[in-house]
């Protein structure tokens, strides 16, 4: 039988070795299952929170979109850290109905504050009241992103709506 050759791949605190023969992959993936999930989900969670936030070219610039009275959000994606690990991520699609169309100005005008301030609240959220293991309270969301709405436009008279809300997580 031939020497074993490894591939070393270095990621953000962790430092995997991985081999390359067919033969032992099965016996290292058991050995270092807890190591490497923990690992893996980190770096799937980074890799997809980005690719999930970016704009498709970085030459584009991150035009909301708008119709008369809804303001479409990017979806948010948040990593749900729990008990000093990733358990997993939180996908939030929403939009927001202003009639008002000074109001709509104003929200477009504030659309990267409006989506920092969303993303910082979810954080908030799934570290402290999301249970992993339960469905998400979709009420305490809204409410949550409702309050956030009018504190950034510092008045009322924008409605959000959600229209997905999803955990993901490992098995």
């Amino acid at each position: 039988m031939g020497a074993l050759r490894l591939n070393a791949s270095f990621t953000r605190n962790c430092f995997t070795v991985l081999p390359t023969s067919i033969l032992f992959a099965e016996k290292w993936l058991r050995m270092n299952a807890r190591r490497n999930l923990i690992c893996t989900v980190g770096v799937l969670a980074g890799l997809l929170g980005a690719a999930f936030s970016a704009p498709a070219r970085a030459s584009e610039a991150a035009e909301p979109q708008s119709t008369d009275s809804f303001l479409v959000i990017d979806p948010l994606n948040i990593s749900v850290i729990q008990k000093l690990s990733i358990r997993g991520i939180l996908q939030v699609v929403i939009s927001l109905d202003i009639p008002d169309k000074k109001l709509r100005q104003k929200a477009t005008a504030l659309y990267p504050r409006l989506q920092d301030s969303y993303v910082q609240s979810l954080r908030f959220y799934s570290a402290n009241r999301l249970n992993i293991k339960n469905i998400p309270n979709v009420n305490e969301i809204a409410r949550t992103l409702q309050a956030t709405t009018n504190s950034v436009l510092r008045e009322k008279g924008a409605t959000v709506l959600l229209s997905q809300v999803m955990v993901q997580r490992p098995n």
